[in-house]
């Protein structure tokens, strides 16, 4: 729709204006539902343009009551605006009621220029961990970086906490650990915290984990039995199936471990040949390999 500046609605304290190029509008439907809860993402142009976004690091949503603005707040953005990545965006907190259908991007007036320079922001998984590393060219009044994970790349939460440097005018190094890392894909992304309490997010961050990390198998080479250690897959149906290196199938067996980090046990006896296997172990979290000789 056309700029919400022009509805002459009241701003909050808190906000400087509203976009005058467009404002959302969304229709609850059918509008007797009950919501339970509901955000919002809007996305824009950082590189001014057609959105005229300049400030990323003062934005944040604001949605209609009635004739008023109120704010929903800015909990999850994504700003990628270096070299030729010019796409931001805002995630509004989350809101159980549409006291109104127009939603807009707001200036709250925080001072655009961030506190920190992130030079350099990763995230690597090793074994069944995930390492993050990243680094600050300056940092002016900052007071400590919150490390956040995610499953889908929108609802994040913390996991770990790094103290700033306050201020600095030289390289600092930093680094933090998941040591529960998400199966398949994990999100991360760092929040800047100042003294004052403001607060900055970085980009988005994923990593996707070596599925073969989550099941552990023993002895190998195995002769009678072999034991298979599967990792987060609590009261989850698990298929667990031996090859040859023909691609034969020759044993099968279904479980449901009772636990995470559940001990199974294979009974080999009798059952195969001696020789080079490789065994699958598959289930809505997992996919997993390993090869197994049998004596």
């Amino acid at each position: 729709n056309n700029s919400a500046m022009s509805l002459g609605y009241s701003l909050p304290t808190n906000f400087t204006n509203v976009s005058y190029v467009r404002y959302h509008q969304i229709t609850q439907s059918p509008a007797t539902t009950l919501l339970k809860s509901a955000y919002v993402r809007l996305y824009f142009n950082c590189q001014g343009g057609d959105d005229e976004v300049e400030n990323v690091g003062g934005i944040s949503v604001g949605q209609n009551n009635g004739t008023l603005w109120k704010d929903l707040g800015d909990v999850a953005s994504a700003y990628l605006c270096t070299g030729s990545s010019y796409w931001g965006s805002t995630r509004s907190n989350t809101f159980t009621s549409f006291s109104g259908n127009k939603f807009v991007l707001a200036n709250t007036g925080t001072p655009s220029g961030l506190a920190v320079t992130l030079s350099q922001f990763s995230a690597v998984a090793k074994n069944k961990s995930v390492h993050i590393f990243w680094k600050t060219s300056t940092e002016t009044n900052c007071d400590h970086f919150v490390v956040e994970h995610s499953f889908d790349g929108e609802e994040f939460t913390p996991i770990g906490f790094v103290n700033g440097n306050g201020n600095s005018a030289t390289d600092k190094f930093y680094s933090a650990v998941d040591s529960a890392p998400y199966p398949t894909i994990s999100y991360y992304r760092l929040k800047q915290v100042d003294f004052n309490g403001a607060s900055w997010y970085s980009e988005v961050v994923s990593v996707r984990m070596d599925e073969n990390s989550f099941t552990a198998v023993y002895p190998n080479p195995a002769s009678d039995y072999c034991n298979i250690m599967i990792d987060r897959s609590k009261d989850i149906a698990t298929d667990i199936a031996f090859y040859d290196i023909l691609g034969n199938k020759v044993l099968t067996r279904q479980v449901t471990p009772f636990s995470d980090n559940e001990l199974i046990q294979i009974d080999l006896k009798e059952k195969i040949a001696p020789g080079l296997y490789f065994l699958a172990v598959t289930n809505t979290r997992i996919n997993s390999s390993n090869k197994i000789i049998i004596k």
